[in-house]
């Protein structure tokens, strides 16, 4: 009997064990199914904040950009408003120097105290019978035949006068950085005006956006306005001297 009992009750636990094995099974998540659910759910909200940080750092980049964007367009429009003024100001800067029926554009580069007087110095890119020449200065004077006349970087012309009185004023002088103007003197007297970027396209007079001298482009080259300054007339080839020349002039060495 005691035998019967134990077979009885080895086949009832097996039963009971199996049945709640197949309850666990497919009524309860399993211990591992849980360990990866509650991971999941404690990993969420972080996923959410690195994605939202994320989101903010992409949309700073962005905003960034836009305003730097936005910041370069103010500055060319403020540069282009600029040299766009400068075009109407710029040919008061000029000096307007007569041969015949035609006016060429000079700049007045240096004026200093000699023992004769003022000595200036008119820079132009012409080339002109200097005897029969006129100067217009911005004091209403009017000058003649100059002194003496320079040739310089094998093609910027040094008109020079002894002149006396009240010193007329000099270019004020300065430095170009991004983006300047370039003054074109044509063959008539008349100014051009281009866009200078560092390359000279053609030969003329760079100003800054502030207005001031800033250098000549000649022959595909840059000179800057301290190195004119610096190195006028004395660097310079001397091509006529008032009563030095029989017809007044040296053109064939111009």
């Amino acid at each position: 009997m005691s035998r019967l009992w134990i077979v009885l009750t080895a086949f009832f636990g097996i039963i009971i064990v199996a049945s709640l094995a197949f309850l666990f099974v497919f009524y309860k998540p399993s211990v591992v199914t849980k360990h990866i659910i509650d991971k999941e759910i404690k990993q969420f909200p972080q996923q959410e904040v690195a994605l939202e940080n994320k989101t903010k750092e992409t949309k700073k980049e962005t905003n960034e950009t836009e305003n730097t964007t936005s910041n370069n367009k103010s500055l060319d429009q403020e540069l282009e408003k600029r040299l766009s003024h400068l075009k109407e100001v710029i040919p008061n800067f000029f000096i307007k120097i007569k041969e015949g029926i035609v006016y060429h554009p000079g700049l007045l580069l240096k004026v200093y105290g000699t023992q004769n007087g003022t000595s200036i110095h008119i820079l132009t890119f012409s080339s002109m019978e200097w005897q029969f020449i006129k100067t217009f200065l911005f004091d209403g004077r009017v000058l003649s035949e100059p002194n003496k006349v320079f040739l310089c970087n094998d093609g910027i012309v040094d008109i020079n006068y002894e002149v006396k009185g009240i010193w007329p004023p000099e270019i004020p002088r300065g430095n170009v950085d991004l983006i300047g103007l370039l003054v074109i003197p044509e063959e008539k007297g008349t100014l051009e005006f281009a866009n200078f970027e560092g390359n000279c396209t053609d030969n003329g007079f760079v100003f800054n956006p502030g207005g001031e001298f800033a250098g000549i482009c000649f022959g595909g080259k840059f000179i800057d306005s301290n190195t004119l300054y610096s190195e006028i007339p004395g660097k310079c080839q001397l091509i006529y001297k008032k009563g030095g020349e029989e017809d007044g002039n040296i053109q064939s060495k111009n």
